[in-house]
C-alpha cells in the first residue's frame, strides 16, 4: 500500500478535512486510508509559541501543504523551516495572495510547490507519488508507550529501507538492542513496512522508559552515536546576528533537538550535551530557541 505523509502548515484547520484526527500532543496527527493508499496529515499544535514541534513535523514528512490565510511573522517561520529542513516538494493554498507568497518563496525551495486551490488539492492527493528511499531500514520515532498485552509500542515513520516483523534491531543513540514482535500500519497488522510508511511498532527486549521522541530504530551498528560532529554549515539569509561559541543553541537532526555549543572556522564544530544518532550526509538545523526574531539560524549537513 501506498504511503505518504503530508505536514500541514499555515491555516492547519484544513487538516481535518483531510483525515480523520488521532493522536494529539504539540503535534496532531490526521489519517486517511483508501483504495490509493494511507496518507497522514500532521500540524504542529504548539507553534508559535514552540518552534520545536514545527521542525518535528516536517522532519516526519515528504510533502508540504501551505495554506495561507494571512501573512505574518508565523508564516515567514513556517516557510524558512521548511527551506531549512529541506522540504523541495508541496503545494501552496494561498487564497488570493498568489503574488505576495511567490514573491516571499522567490529563491527558497518553496519556489517549486505547485499553486491549487484545496478542491483542487484534494482531488490531487491521491495521485501524489510515494517518496521511498532505498538502503538499510531507518525509522524515526515519534512516541513511545507501554500497551496492556502487548508491551512497549513505538511509533514512527520509515524514513528508509523495508522493516520487517522479527527484524533485529537498534535504538540510537542509546544503542539499545531490540526485536520487532510485530508491525501496524494504521491499524492493519503486516509482516513487513517500506519505506515511507508510518508505522506502529511493537518491540521486544526495551520498555517505553528507555525510547524518547527522536529516537531512531536501524539496523544494527548502521548509526553513529556521538556528541561531537563537524557540520558544512550555511547561515540563513534571514538570521542577521552573530554565532557565537559562547552562546547556547539547539540542534535540530530528524527529530532529535538537543542543546549544544558551536564554532565556526570554516566548517561548523558542534558538541552536544548529549549524543546524537547520525549518518554522514545528514540535514540538520541549529535553532536559537529564545530569539525573539528569527528562531532558525541556518542549516547544513553532518560530514
Amino acid at each position: 500500500m501506498k504511503s505518504i505523509n503530508f505536514v500541514v502548515l499555515g491555516d492547519w484547520s484544513i487538516a481535518s478535512e483531510l483525515g480523520k484526527k488521532g493522536t494529539v500532543t504539540d503535534m496532531t496527527f490526521y489519517e486517511r486510508k483508501s483504495p490509493a493508499g494511507a496518507f497522514s496529515f500532521i500540524t504542529p499544535t504548539s507553534f508559535p509559541e514552540k518552534i520545536q514541534p514545527l521542525v518535528q513535523a516536517i522532519a516526519l514528512c515528504e510533502y508540504a501543504i501551505l495554506n495561507v490565510k494571512t501573512i505574518d511573522k508565523a508564516l515567514g517561520e513556517q516557510i524558512v523551516a521548511l527551506d531549512a529542513m529541506g522540504m523541495s516538494k508541496g503545494f501552496i493554498i494561498a487564497n488570493g495572495y498568489d503574488d505576495d507568497i511567490r514573491k516571499i518563496v522567490k529563491s527558497t525551495l518553496l519556489e517549486g510547490y505547485e499553486f491549487v486551490t484545496f478542491d483542487e488539492l484534494r482531488l490531487r492527493i491521491d495521485s501524489v507519488e510515494a517518496l521511498a528511499q532505498d538502503g538499510k531500514f531507518k525509522v524515526v520515532l515519534d512516541a513511545c508507550f507501554e500497551v496492556k498485552g502487548i508491551g512497549t509500542v513505538a511509533l514512527g515513520v520509515v524514513r528508509r529501507g523495508e522493516l520487517k516483523k522479527y527484524d533485529e534491531v537498534e535504538i540510537f543513540p542509546g544503542k539499545i538492542k531490540a526485536s520487532v514482535r510485530s508491525i501496524q500500519m494504521h491499524d492493519d497488522d503486516v509482516d513487513s513496512a517500506k519505506s515511507p510508511s508510518r508505522v506502529g511498532v511493537a518491540l521486544k527486549g526495551t520498555n517505553a522508559s528507555e525510547v524518547t521522541r527522536g529516537d531512531v530504530l536501524a539496523a544494527p551498528g548502521s548509526l553513529k552515536s556521538e556528541s561531537a560532529m563537524k557540520v558544512r554549515f550555511e547561515k540563513s539569509k534571514f538570521y542577521r546576528g552573530e554565532i557565537l561559541p559562547t552562546s547556547s543553541y539547539h540542534m535540530c537532526i530528524g527529530l532529535q533537538i538537543k542543546p549544544v555549543k558551536v564554532s565556526i572556522d570554516g566548517d561548523m564544530s558542534v558538541v552536544a550535551e548529549r549524543p546524537f544518532a547520525f549518518e554522514a550526509g545528514e540535514r540538520c538545523v541549529l535553532l536559537d530557541l529564545n530569539s525573539t526574531t528569527v528562531r532558525i539560524l541556518g542549516s547544513g549537513t553532518v560530514l
